[in-house]
């Protein structure tokens, strides 16, 4: 039986990073009527263009994003296949799904997106999570330099996910304020606990991941 401490253990074990300005994290619990909802903000160091062009590369996520070995577009014949088979198991469909990889060029001042193949690595013994999302990247207020990404869950092995990226320029040059949300429920027997640790530990991570792909070229 995994116990309370050997998670936190296990959660622990990944290092904590302080990053320039602190970030506001909140957090709603869900239920069986709603998921849990996540919304963090903060100002980042970088261009608000810095920064959207690390977001919108979804075949790169895995550089900032936490616990996420593995995220691609897929071509359309890509999510049929993965709608289609049995096998659940998060490896064998990343394999599946990198048959199907595939790149989207920015539709600049529009918008644009695609379906995107991701998996998240989640503690022992939880199974890793798996999900189809369609995301959509939004330009349209480029010349205010307002940027939107959002996505939404089609398929997966959890119930539901969504969640969006916005940010604009500050006040002061060379810094971007970053909104970022989460609405989801993971389903399965996941103690509320662990999801509240791994919520303040992960999510300023994301924050600084961002700033150091910005600022590190």
């Amino acid at each position: 039986m995994l116990t309370k401490s050997l998670i936190l253990s296990l959660l622990l074990s990944y290092p904590l990073i302080s990053i320039a300005s602190p970030i506001k994290i909140s957090y709603q619990k869900g239920d069986s009527h709603r998921p849990s909802k996540m919304h963090a903000e903060g100002i980042i160091k970088g261009e608000p263009e810095q920064i959207w062009e690390i977001i919108i590369r979804i075949n790169d996520w895995s550089h900032f994003m936490p616990r996420m070995p593995v995220s691609h577009y897929v071509s359309e014949e890509g999510v049929v296949a993965i709608q289609k088979t049995r096998n659940q198991n998060p490896k064998f469909l990343s394999k599946l799904a990198a048959q199907f990889k595939i790149d989207r060029k920015p539709h600049r001042r529009g918008k644009w997106g695609g379906i995107a193949f991701q998996v998240v690595n989640t503690p022992f013994p939880v199974a890793n999570r798996w999900f189809l999302l369609r995301y959509l990247n939004n330009e349209s207020k480029i010349y205010e330099r307002k940027y939107e990404q959002c996505w939404s869950m089609i398929d997966g092995n959890v119930r539901s996910v969504q969640g969006c990226f916005r940010l604009q320029p500050t006040e002061k040059r060379g810094e971007t304020f970053l909104y970022y949300e989460e609405i989801s429920d993971l389903g399965g027997h996941i103690p509320e606990w662990v999801v509240k640790l791994g919520v303040r530990m992960t999510t300023p991570d994301v924050f600084h991941n961002l700033e150091r792909e910005a600022t590190s070229h």
